[in-house]
């Protein structure tokens, strides 16, 4: 592992979340397990990007107990 490369990291999946495109309020999506990180990867599949291909999120917003 290279700290300073986040691809040579061992990133834990936990999960595929789809977004309504459809709707303009706050999105939750909660994971059961309650890992412990200290970073957060976002990844984006080519089946998620618009029509010009491009994705976004405007906020992450993680919460958790100490």
């Amino acid at each position: 592992m290279n700290k300073d490369n986040p691809d040579s990291w061992a990133w834990t999946n936990h999960g595929a979340f789809t977004f309504d495109p459809g709707i303009d309020v706050p999105q939750v999506y909660r994971i059961n397990s309650n890992p412990v990180a200290r970073y957060i990867k976002v990844y984006f599949g080519t089946e998620h990007k618009g029509t010009g291909a491009q994705a976004m999120v405007s906020e992450i917003n993680v919460y958790g107990a100490e």
